[in-house]
């Protein structure tokens, strides 16, 4: 359930961004200055970023030594970053698909409360999506999808959720592009902020990012909790690809073809969209099969957070 807002999931199809913020002064109030705030950009080694169907999960108050000082993710155009926020610890999740969100919603809160107190109120901030030329595009129909996916997850839930950040759709949208595409948790200040995070998509992204690809559907769809506090540990779970004939075209496609045939905002993608689509399917060539050139002997691929950067263990 959502505790600050008066929702009960009756009229879902007709709510928006706008609406949400319009039932609560401080949710409109915060929401408006952080869309005026600057975007930060982390330097590598500052942030734990999660990639398309990723999460993570930190212990607040862990020393910089162990994990970064943002987590958050990035290149959410009409995708949408959640990040949740205990007394303890903090999540941060990149959700892709309306189809799977309650799937993929129900498997962060079964990690996520595990490290919260019995009946906690937890704390939500939500970023992503645009609208562009009208809410009948392709593009604005995806984001409103999503986040009235993410708003009736909320709605039905037993957990009690306040929702302290709105930044979605028309309210993060500016001259018909995303406002932010990015949100990060910052540790120093104990709040989001706006963020450039295309510094720290270590550790292996072209390896995380081509996980979609995988032949097990369970896995290509699923949600993958990257990080733990209690291991303290950045673990890419092992999978196999599926390879096609088209992966070398994409490899050497020009910019034009990358973003009109494989991405949901051609107009909307970050500078180095083009060239990290190009990077994975290389990626997936090259090392292909994976459970033998990447994940030998069936091991996923641990990193634990050393002097500055993420390392193999």
């Amino acid at each position: 359930m959502i505790l600050n807002l008066q929702l009960d999931g009756s009229s879902l199809d007709e709510l928006t961004p706008s609406t949400v913020l319009e039932l609560s002064y401080d949710l409109r109030s915060f929401t408006k200055d952080f869309a005026s705030e600057a975007i930060q950009r982390p330097q590598p080694g500052e942030a734990l970023v999660v990639l398309e169907q990723e999460a993570a999960i930190v212990q607040l108050g862990c020393p910089n030594s162990h994990v970064p000082r943002f987590v958050g993710s990035d290149w959410a155009t009409t995708c949408h970053i959640v990040i949740l926020k205990s007394s303890t610890h903090v999540a941060a999740c990149h959700f892709t698909d309306a189809s799977r969100l309650n799937h993929h919603f129900d498997e962060l809160m079964k990690h996520f409360t595990r490290y919260c107190q019995t009946s906690e109120c937890i704390s939500v901030f939500i970023l992503g999506g645009y609208s562009d030329e009208s809410p009948f595009s392709e593009q604005s129909k995806m984001s409103m999808n999503i986040f009235r996916a993410i708003m009736s997850y909320m709605i039905h839930s037993s957990s009690e959720f306040h929702i302290q950040l709105c930044c979605c759709c028309e309210v993060n949208t500016s001259n018909k592009l995303p406002l932010f595409t990015g949100l990060a948790f910052d540790a120093q200040t104990q709040t989001v902020v706006p963020a450039d995070l295309s510094l720290n998509f270590d550790p292996e992204f072209s390896l995380r990012s081509s996980r979609y690809l995988c032949r097990d559907k369970s896995v290509s769809e699923g949600l993958s909790v990257v990080y733990r506090p209690d291991l303290q540990i950045f673990y890419i779970e092992p999978f196999e690809i599926e390879l096609h004939p088209y992966f070398k075209r994409i490899s050497k496609a020009p910019d034009s073809l990358i973003l009109n045939n494989l991405s949901t905002s051609p107009l909307a993608e970050p500078p180095g969209f083009a060239q990290a689509m190009r990077d994975k399917y290389s990626y997936a060539l090259s090392h292909y099969p994976y459970l033998e050139n990447v994940f030998k002997d069936g091991k996923g691929l641990k990193f634990a957070f050393l002097n500055g950067k993420w390392c193999r263990t």
